[in-house]
């Protein structure tokens, strides 16, 4: 079990799947199959396929997981808040926001209930509602929240340098839509630094950050410098997923805008159509990005 979690932190979600498995095998062998152990391996388990985009397998383990817990543990215990916190995270990939909102509403108030309103697992749970709810473009509340989970992450020496990254992403990310583009480029950049020097040059949660940098350099005008982020964003996940999986799609709908905006229209639409494939293939014709990329592909 620690050899998969381990290897989940350092990014290698392929091979964090094998030790994951049999943890999950062992501990139903010994403990049966209704046990908060065996609870912890499918939660495990589920962390992974999600990275690797097997969503269907992903939704299956979190809820096997949700389940034991609500039944041995109790439907307000944290080890309840912290299923509901992982499975709102493949019904956001699933693009159901309301649902995954409902969910993180109810895990934020169990870890309030239990760790206080500045523990760092709040903030976890706050970082992913503020997601959503920038998401759904209500960018009032996004801010408000994400500001809030910034700050306890930025007051704790042990924060989890994953989630607080990915937390000041976020919040880079809300300000830029905001129209705050200087102070989400610094929060950006922060982000970035974060990840380099905890997680290495190559961790694939670098490849959001530095798309999202992409995105707002290219808003304030500094196209030049956007395109090779994105490009380096595109060989990370290349590298760590494979030329099939849901992030190098996000690189590519990058790269697409990135083209359409030089002017190089057939370059872009080809960017643009590799992404469409990618993401039907892994979620399905309705997904929101979908419906986002046909936009991008019928104005070209």
């Amino acid at each position: 079990q620690s050899q998969a979690l381990t290897l989940w932190e350092q990014g290698d979600y392929h091979g964090a799947l094998s030790p994951a498995r049999q943890a999950l095998r062992i501990r139903e062998s010994i403990l049966g199959s209704r046990h908060l152990k065996v609870a912890e391996s499918f939660n495990v388990l589920g962390l992974a396929f999600h990275h690797l985009a097997e969503i269907d397998q992903a939704l299956e383990s979190h809820e096997r997981a949700l389940d034991i817990r609500e039944k041995l543990a109790g439907t307000n215990s944290v080890e309840v808040s912290e299923s509901l916190t992982h499975l709102s995270r493949v019904w956001i990939s699933k693009g159901d926001f309301p649902k995954a909102q409902a969910m993180l509403e109810q895990a934020l108030a169990i870890r309030e209930q239990a760790f206080g309103p500045t523990h760092t697992a709040v903030a976890e749970t706050l970082m992913y509602l503020a997601m959503v709810q920038g998401l759904q473009m209500n960018l009032k509340n996004a801010l408000a929240t994400q500001a809030r989970a910034v700050d306890i992450f930025d007051k704790d020496d042990h924060s989890p340098p994953i989630e607080h990254s990915m937390a000041l992403t976020s919040y880079g990310v809300i300000l830029s839509l905001n129209g705050e583009l200087a102070k989400g480029k610094s929060l950006l950049e922060r982000a970035l630094l974060l990840q380099e020097g905890t997680l290495g040059p190559t961790h694939p949660i670098l490849a959001r950050t530095l798309d999202s940098l992409a995105e707002l350099q290219t808003k304030i005008g500094h196209q030049d410098e956007a395109l090779p982020l994105v490009k380096r964003a595109l060989h990370i996940r290349e590298h760590r997923f494979g030329p099939d999986h849901p992030e190098v799609a996000a690189s590519l709908n990058t790269i697409g805008t990135l083209l359409w905006k030089q002017g190089d229209l057939p370059q872009a639409a080809q960017s643009f159509q590799r992404a469409l494939t990618i993401v039907e293939r892994s979620v399905g014709s309705q997904h929101p990005v979908v419906a986002a990329t046909l936009l991008s592909l019928g104005e070209i």
